[in-house]
């Protein structure tokens, strides 16, 4: 008779046992899939982020279209970034998105720099023209 009470506790037990196991593993599922559905989410922004950063760098814009652009994907950086803080998940799975963030962030500033030093450079040669120019028809106006 107490070997059948016993058994009975140690079955109710391991079924009370099992039951917060399954919850507890329901729980991590539905966590995991949540992290994976916004990573996939997070994932597709940013091949769009890329997309207008090959294009802010390849094609020749001019300074409004660049400003344009550079303000589109700054947008949509912040977006992500602002999508990563609101989800009530802790962050640590998106530590990586946001380095790449930062990346992307730099990336965007050494773009300004250069359009800037591009800038200079194409004012520079237009004054090394004008000089030349000038130049030519002094050293005409000396031979003649």
């Amino acid at each position: 008779m107490m070997l059948l009470i016993f058994l009975f506790f140690c079955s109710f037990f391991t079924l009370v046992t099992a039951k917060k196991g399954i919850s507890l593993l329901e729980n991590k599922k539905d966590k995991y899939e949540k992290v994976f559905k916004k990573q996939a989410e997070i994932s597709f922004q940013l091949e769009g982020i890329y997309k207008k950063l090959y294009s802010l760098q390849n094609k020749n814009r001019n300074l409004g279209e660049h400003k344009q652009m550079q303000k589109l994907i700054t947008d949509a950086r912040k977006l992500i970034e602002q999508d990563i803080d609101t989800t009530n998940i802790e962050n640590k799975p998106y530590k990586l998105y946001f380095e790449f963030l930062n990346q992307i962030e730099d990336f965007q500033n050494v773009m300004d720099v250069y359009q800037k030093e591009k800038g200079k450079r194409l004012h520079n040669i237009e004054q090394l023209e004008k000089c030349k120019e000038k130049y030519k028809k002094l050293s005409k106006q000396k031979i003649k």
